[in-house]
């Protein structure tokens, strides 16, 4: 998995201050135009922050702890 899907939301709230907003306020409705796996909109739904940097602090422990994961698999 790329999770290029994720780094896209990412990119889009770091130079979209309208879709920041919505994406910290209601993750899940904010996503719905991405192409997410269910995973990942599961997990962007879960992130409680007010902020972009706690959003992607959460996320980014997500991903630290699916690829430690996937690796031992």
């Amino acid at each position: 998995m790329t999770h290029r899907g994720l780094s896209e939301v990412i990119g889009t709230a770091l130079v979209d201050d309208g879709f920041r907003q919505a994406l910290l306020r209601n993750p899940r409705e904010a996503v719905a135009a991405f192409d997410l796996e269910s995973e990942e909109v599961r997990v962007l739904a879960s992130i409680r922050a007010h902020t972009l940097e706690q959003f992607a602090e959460q996320l980014a422990s997500w991903l630290g702890e699916h690829e430690e994961g996937g690796a031992a698999q």
